[in-house]
């Protein structure tokens, strides 16, 4: 009677350990899962920024710089001289800093009255 109160003690500790470590092993592979899957993102993001660095660098820079000042003085309705032009380079943006962002924003919109 001693040993079966033991030995059924034994195995709910046993089956007990085994589920919590289980549960902690899956919740693991989740996280696990998140940081690889933002890891991507960014890099994708970084590849995109990179690509697109590239093409604004191999375009025409006289090309460029009549365009905008077209645009300008257009906009401005005078002559303008362009005296420089200087490239303001993006850094990567997390996908939650995006997605807080987007909340942020749309936690602004304001209603028409009626």
């Amino acid at each position: 009677m001693f040993w079966d109160n033991i030995f059924e003690g034994l195995l709910v500790l046993t089956v007990g350990m085994t589920g919590v470590l289980s549960v902690l092993f899956l919740f693991y592979l989740i996280i696990e899962g998140v940081n690889k899957l933002e890891i991507f993102l960014v890099e994708k993001q970084k590849n995109k920024a990179e690509r697109a660095k590239t093409i604004i660098e191999s375009e025409n820079e006289d090309d460029l710089v009549a365009i905008l000042t077209a645009a300008a003085s257009v906009t401005l309705s005078s002559k303008i001289r362009i005296k420089q032009i200087r490239f303001i380079k993006s850094q990567p943006v997390s996908p939650w800093a995006t997605l807080g962002r987007m909340n942020l924003i749309s936690s602004h919109n304001i209603q028409k009255n009626q």
